[in-house]
């Protein structure tokens, strides 16, 4: 239990086997580990007591998308108890003396031998990441950024929502509009899912009100298909049409869609992850405004798709390389921006400079 670790009001907590400074620890057995109601209310405890929350769990054990990216989001780490290879952290590798190691910065980085085993490579995964910014009104419906992203890469609508996994409720943006309205000024975290025999996709979308309306981000994975299928090389090539898409009659923040390879489940195995490629960014009408971007210049020299309004476009960057000696076009694209302005932009959209995972 918790014990003194918690305030008063908190209580005790079922899942909390050991506690130390500023962490708390649940063990776990389970091959899958996923963010049921029980792991999200200690989260949330945690959080709210300021302390971090340890999953620990046993060789051969994954994670979900919504668990990796709640328990990450407030602080927490996923560490594995390898009996012959000691402690390490289940999405770095870092080899850790104790589980309070975890929060502790360290000059000696060393990598679990564990971690560098090869891990199930066999499905095209976009990690994505944008945001939307509605105006604070009657008519405004979220989650449809979601719908079209979806659908305009052919593979249909999502199929359910909810608080945790598994989502309860089958999709319907005005039904999920209507819970998140009926929380504010709260934020709403909710997790979305969908892809029935096809490719799977999860994703997190988080609706805030701030003072410029309200904002719609999402983040999460998407199967495109198995690697170097032509379905997945299909799905590939049409994303940034898809991204121009998504900006007509919105007002999109700014995106960033990766691919790499992973399990077609969309879970995380506890080695090194494929490495993600970046397939297109979209910067919206107040970042194009804040970087004082040269339209004419960007089409020129990078060939982006201005999307949107015309007098207030947004624009998406294809960043696939070209040739051999384009490997570098997203840090080359960034590394011309003024730096102070592109960290004000992107600080808005916070998750949305986490392009890896």
């Amino acid at each position: 239990m918790y014990g003194d670790s918690f305030d008063a009001s908190a209580g005790t907590h079922p899942l909390v086997d050991v506690f130390g400074p500023g962490w708390a620890a649940s063990f776990t057995s389970s091959p899958l580990v996923w963010l049921n109601r029980a792991r999200m209310d200690l989260l949330l405890r945690a959080a709210r007591h300021g302390d971090r929350l340890l999953i620990v769990s046993k060789p051969g054990s994954r994670l979900t998308e919504p668990m990796r990216d709640t328990l990450t989001t407030l602080g927490g780490h996923w560490l594995v108890q390898d009996p012959v290879r000691g402690l390490y952290d289940g999405l770095s590798g870092q080899v850790l003396a104790s589980l309070g190691d975890a929060l502790m910065p360290s000059d000696d980085f060393q990598v679990c031998e564990s971690f560098m085993q090869p891990g199930r490579y066999d499905e095209m995964q976009f990690v994505v990441s944008w945001s939307i910014r509605h105006k604070a009104e009657a008519a405004t419906v979220v989650g449809r950024s979601v719908e079209a992203f979806l659908e305009g890469l052919g593979l249909g609508a999502p199929q359910g929502w909810g608080l945790q996994e598994p989502v309860t409720e089958p999709w319907n943006a005005a039904e999920l509009t209507r819970f998140a309205r009926s929380r504010m000024p709260e934020p709403s975290r909710l997790v979305v899912t969908g892809g029935g025999d096809g490719p799977r996709h999860v994703l997190t979308v988080m609706v805030q009100r701030t003072n410029h309306g309200v904002e719609e981000l999402v983040t999460g994975l998407v199967g495109a298909g198995p690697v170097d299928s032509p379905a997945a090389n299909e799905r590939l090539a049409m994303i940034v049409p898809v991204l121009a898409g998504m900006c007509e009659g919105t007002m999109p923040l700014f995106g960033l869609v990766m691919a790499r390879s992973g399990r077609a489940d969309l879970s995380y195995e506890a080695v090194v992850p494929g490495a993600p490629m970046p397939v297109a960014m979209l910067i919206g009408p107040p970042g194009v405004r804040d970087l004082q971007v040269d339209i004419a210049d960007a089409v020129d020299r990078w060939g982006v798709f201005v999307a949107g309004r015309p007098r207030l476009p947004a624009l998406v960057y294809g960043l696939l390389p070209k040739d051999a000696g384009d490997a570098t076009r997203l840090p080359d694209i960034l590394a011309g921006f003024d730096q102070d302005r592109l960290q004000a932009v992107l600080g808005h959209s916070a998750p949305l400079a986490q392009g890896g995972r």
